[in-house]
């Protein structure tokens, strides 16, 4: 009987690992849409909810769908049952890939908001500039405008690449993932 229950417990570690690495991704693409809300001024930096936020959440999960991640995803399984047979005895607490998932994550992040959060920074440093320049034209009174409409410019031109990065990412987490499982077999 403890023989079982460690080997359910096992099997559900590994589980957990991959449902961890596949949520990191769509929590990244969360984090994302948030920075975007907020350097764009859509929302506050203690409101969690933005439309960017939601936005890229649904996307990610999309393009997820769009792009035959579930059947990548039984293949992924199909394949840990192969490097890590149920049953087999492994230590799964001895690879260091718990470290290694908080940097897939802010990999994640910072491909996906990048170019939206260099955007709006370069408008704001673009208005700053003139402000100080001309100040009798009130610049800054525009930033918030200004950084929202770049913010959105940016957005539209960076989307349909969105799919190819998140794919991207998914790929990663599934390469880290099996190497492993690997190391574990």
């Amino acid at each position: 009987m403890p023989q079982y229950v460690a080997a359910v417990a096992r099997e559900a570690a590994v589980g957990l690992l991959m449902g961890l690495g596949l949520w990191l991704l769509v929590w990244a693409a969360f984090a994302a849409g948030h920075l975007e809300d907020v350097v764009g001024g859509f929302s506050a930096p203690d409101e969690e909810d933005g439309p960017l936020a939601g936005l890229f959440t649904v996307l990610a999960l999309v393009f997820f769908v769009q792009l035959n991640g579930l059947h990548w995803l039984v293949a992924f399984f199909r394949q840990s049952y192969a490097l890590l047979p149920p049953g087999q005895g492994a230590d799964l607490t001895a690879a260091a890939l718990w470290v290694y998932w908080p940097s897939l994550f802010f990999t994640g992040l910072l491909q996906l908001a990048g170019p939206v959060v260099l955007g709006a920074v370069l408008a704001a440093l673009m208005v700053s500039s003139l402000q100080r320049v001309l100040p009798e034209l009130r610049a800054a009174e525009v930033l918030p405008a200004a950084r929202a409409l770049v913010t959105l410019l940016v957005l539209g031109v960076v989307a349909p690449l969105l799919g190819v990065v998140l794919l991207q990412q998914v790929s990663v987490v599934a390469d880290v993932t099996a190497r492993w499982l690997a190391t574990l077999g």
